[in-house]
């Protein structure tokens, strides 16, 4: 696999590479790997967080991220989704064609919380 990265952000790997004398290789793989193993678990809050900050180009997707959405929150709340549970695909305001997603529920203490 190859992935091409925009020259900013080549420019801070080639910095941060230098400094740490790691490769490219290296450090992509281990700040991805952080991010994945955050991903895999779904008590942690971060795959719907990245979920939410995503700008989908079509309505399939987007309703796809909710559904998988719907599902971390399904195994949070002991393998029911809530009643209260909300969620909603939104065209963006300023990127026509574009969606986005958000969620929120009201937690065990009755609080609402805002998933992504």
């Amino acid at each position: 696999m190859t992935i091409t990265v925009t020259p900013e952000n080549a420019a801070a790997i080639a910095e941060y590479c230098e400094l740490i004398a790691w490769t490219p290789e290296q450090l992509a793989n281990h700040l991805l790997a952080d991010a994945l193993d955050l991903f895999a678990d779904p008590r942690s809050g971060s795959l719907e967080r990245f979920l939410g900050s995503i700008d989908y180009p079509d309505l399939a997707t987007a309703h796809r991220a909710l559904a998988r959405v719907a599902q971390i929150i399904t195994i949070q709340f002991d393998g029911k989704l809530p009643e209260s549970f909300q969620g909603q695909v939104q065209e963006l305001e300023l990127d026509a064609g574009h969606f986005g997603v958000t969620a929120q529920v009201i937690d065990r203490h009755g609080e609402l919380l805002e998933v992504c």
